[in-house]
């Protein structure tokens, strides 16, 4: 169980590096919308373990907050750019 965070982490690394190499088109406005689902997944399903185990509340809710925020901004971004035309710098 403790492996599927950092898989998700893993797998949005990748998509970083996919939407990185892609040109512009739909195929990178979406890879770049994956890896920000699988990052806000992944920070959301390690909090959900740490607070099923009782381990500093306060702290893992923060955490979930934030995950939904970057989950927030991947669909913000995709939504103000899906083809992946502008940097990442100037969407947000």
């Amino acid at each position: 169980m403790r492996l599927i965070p950092l898989g998700l982490i893993v797998l949005a690394v990748i998509c970083v590096l996919i939407a990185a190499l892609v040109p512009v088109s739909k195929a990178k406005g979406l890879v770049r919308l994956l890896g920000s689902l699988f990052v806000g997944a992944g920070f959301s399903f390690d909090s959900l373990l740490q607070l099923t185990r009782g381990n500093e509340a306060w702290q893992r809710l923060f955490e979930l907050m934030v995950s939904a925020l970057l989950v927030w901004l991947g669909f913000r971004k995709h939504r103000r750019d899906p083809e992946g035309r502008t940097p990442a710098a100037s969407v947000l």
